[in-house]
């Protein structure tokens, strides 16, 4: 199956170095990251683990259509969040008003043990313990939200705890990347930053900020797939605040097409459209029904293919003879992120696995040139052939 999604998802070149990625390739890889809620891990080492967080940004300038690929290849987790909302709101009202009731409850018991006479304290205290047992068999039912839109970036912490630890934010115009390269209050930029740096990480989330902001998060997970303006990450006070998250980023910095684009542009087949929503579907099945976190690990084969990519990698490194030491900080991350698109190649292809095959690895390690030279594009403004 990886094959047929990477010949069958516009530009989804999996078997190619020297196929162009897309907006399209990398929506997709980030839609199958948000699917997987956080629940799998890669084992890449033996004492290196890494979750299956991806954040991509498809940098282009608006009219380039990248917003309309996004939501094209996003859809079947957009239409499976729908109908899971749909299925469940009945019982959510329910839960809900069984919530309110006993909060309303709990404040009336509270009020009438403020008020009781020294006689009747003991019966009223009682009832307030009561009520408290009563609210905490009827919590605030979870909505359960697998994506979210508008989020300021001061809330952004508390949401992610609310929902669980995991979220994604599939937007078309910036969406918290674009609020912190340009923060109407620094404060808030900050938090929205640590936030996202943990939760790439999967590494424990706590802050403690006054008056209000109080949030630990123990394996928070967050997937971001979004489309910037070169303008958004090039002035030197966004490049400041998005400097933790710039090496973290899955780059799609497509060459312009306006002026060469067709009005009558196919659409894509009903077959590759069943096979990519029921891959997408399989990942965010298996992820909600998951009690824990599942490791996955590469074959022999496969991992021997990815020890003599990253022996490769590392001397490309070097600051003064690397030919990536233009980009070194993303590139360093780089092994990492095929590492965790391998794995997503494994789920959508089966998502019981727990084995990243030979195929997996080869598909994600014959990108990684075409990754380079669009973070090259998009961190430097250099012009790169290949990155189309």
């Amino acid at each position: 199956m990886t094959t047929y999604l990477a010949d069958s998802i516009p530009s989804l070149a999996m078997s190619s170095p020297k196929k162009p990625a897309s907006a399209a390739t990398l929506a997709a890889l980030g839609t199958l990251s948000a699917a997987t809620r956080g629940r799998w891990r890669i084992k890449a080492g033996p004492s290196w683990t890494e979750p299956l967080a991806l954040y991509v940004a498809a940098v282009a300038d608006p009219g380039e259509h990248s917003g309309t690929v996004l939501r094209a290849v996003a859809a079947p987790l957009l239409e499976a969040e729908r109908l899971a909302h749909a299925s469940r709101a009945d019982d959510h009202r329910k839960a809900l008003r069984r919530h309110h009731v006993a909060q309303r409850r709990y404040e009336t018991a509270v009020e009438a043990a403020a008020q009781a006479p020294a006689a009747q304290a003991r019966e009223a205290n009682e009832r307030v313990i009561e009520a408290i047992e009563d609210l905490a068999r009827h919590p605030e039912p979870d909505d359960q939200r697998i994506t979210v839109g508008h989020v300021e970036p001061r809330a952004l912490p508390v949401l992610l705890a609310a929902e669980g630890g995991a979220l994604a934010q599939l937007a078309t115009s910036g969406g918290l990347l674009a609020a912190i390269a340009d923060p109407g209050d620094a404060e808030d930029g900050w938090v929205a930053l640590f936030t996202l740096l943990r939760a790439y990480d999967g590494q424990a989330l706590s802050i403690d900020r006054e008056p209000d902001l109080h949030v630990h998060v123990e394996e928070p997970f967050m997937a971001l797939v979004v489309t910037l303006t070169p303008e958004e990450i090039a002035s030197p006070s966004a490049r400041q605040h998005l400097r933790g998250l710039l090496p973290r980023l899955l780059f799609a910095a497509p060459a312009p097409m306006a002026g060469t684009r067709t009005t009558d542009s196919p659409a894509m087949p009903d077959e590759v459209n069943t096979v990519w929503a029921g891959a997408v579907r399989g990942v965010l099945d298996a992820a909600l029904r998951a009690d824990g976190i599942t490791m996955v690990e590469l074959e022999p084969a496969a991992r021997e293919i990815f020890e003599v990519f990253r022996a490769g990698w590392e001397p490309r490194l070097h600051p003064e003879t690397g030919d990536l030491a233009d980009i070194q900080t993303w590139a360093t991350k780089h092994p990492g992120r095929a590492a965790r698109i391998a794995a997503l190649l494994a789920l959508a292809e089966d998502p019981a696995t727990t084995t990243v095959g030979v195929e997996h690895v080869w598909a994600a390690v014959n990108l990684a040139e075409v990754h380079m030279a669009h973070a090259r594009v998009a961190l430097t403004g250099a012009g790169v052939e290949g990155a189309a």
